[in-house]
């Protein structure tokens, strides 16, 4: 697979936008993990140019278990649920 120039390993890949999407979480947010070496991404964009990240869909549930650990992205309503009822 080709981007840019760019030669990325084979594997599922989606762009940070579409990953932050499916954790619940800010693209600014993972951004910020990746440059922080927290989330491993790959930077396809041109030298000089605004970085465009992807991440392999691995990584992505690899983060969610490791630094979430919940599944499914964020209710829309923003709250997360506290597991039982009432409490």
């Amino acid at each position: 697979m080709r981007f840019e120039g760019t030669r990325i390993p084979e594997g599922r890949y989606v762009t940070l936008s579409r990953a932050a999407e499916l954790l619940g979480l800010s693209p600014g947010t993972l951004s910020n993990r990746v440059r922080a070496g927290v989330l491993r991404a790959l930077n396809v964009s041109p030298p000089g140019r605004k970085a465009v990240y992807l991440v392999r869909l691995e990584e992505v549930e690899r983060y969610r278990r490791e630094h979430l650990g919940r599944f499914g992205p964020r209710p829309r309503d923003g709250k997360r649920s506290r597991g039982r009822e009432g409490k």
